[in-house]
């Protein structure tokens, strides 16, 4: 059975494109079900109409389908939740720490 640390570290694995750091040290993903196989989780990012959206969305659902015992992904997209460099995590913090 799959498990939500297995999911992050395959997650950790898609990278920001501009930022260069992964979705999951950004504070990117917000949520993750597991049950029976299926993966879904819930992605945010730096702004509603980022142009990278599709790119991460779907590098993430091609990673989470690589991972043996998961036979369905779903990756949501949060339009509503208002990012904020705070979600990031420290490493992230310290590699960004210019920017933000």
């Amino acid at each position: 059975m799959v498990t939500e640390e297995q999911v992050k570290e395959k997650l950790s694995e898609v990278k920001d494109p501009h930022m260069g750091i992964d979705i999951v040290s950004l504070g990117f993903v917000k949520n993750i079900d597991i049950e029976d196989g299926k993966v879904e989780i819930t992605v945010v990012l730096t702004s509603p109409g980022c142009p990278m959206a599709q790119q991460i969305t779907g590098e993430a659902s091609e990673k989470l389908e690589e991972m043996e015992d998961v036979e369905e992904v779903g990756v949501d997209l949060d339009l509503e939740y208002n990012w904020s460099p705070e979600d990031m995590s420290e490493e992230a913090k310290e590699k960004l720490g210019h920017l933000f």
